[in-house]
């Protein structure tokens, strides 16, 4: 599975975001403090860290969605 699936899964939102422990077993490692180790050599980052960063941004960005949204509700209202 290649790295950007893998990042996704990890990102992933709702019921359906899988743990490191799940990827771990999802991806066959011997255990999820390897699969921790061999992430964080790939991206520089704990998967952890990751989730924390990416979805941040991207509630960031639905945030700022939102907030134009009813800003053009309420000109559309005057």
């Amino acid at each position: 599975m290649s790295t950007e699936k893998v990042k996704c899964l990890i990102i992933g939102s709702g019921p359906a975001r899988s743990t490191e422990d799940e990827i771990a077993n999802r991806l066959s490692f011997s255990s999820q403090s390897h699969f921790i180790q061999q992430f964080r050599e790939v991206t520089g980052m704990t998967p952890g860290k990751y989730r924390d960063e990416h979805y941040m941004i991207h509630w960031d960005i639905e945030k700022e969605l939102c907030v134009a949204s009813e800003s053009e509700l309420k000109k559309e209202q005057d």
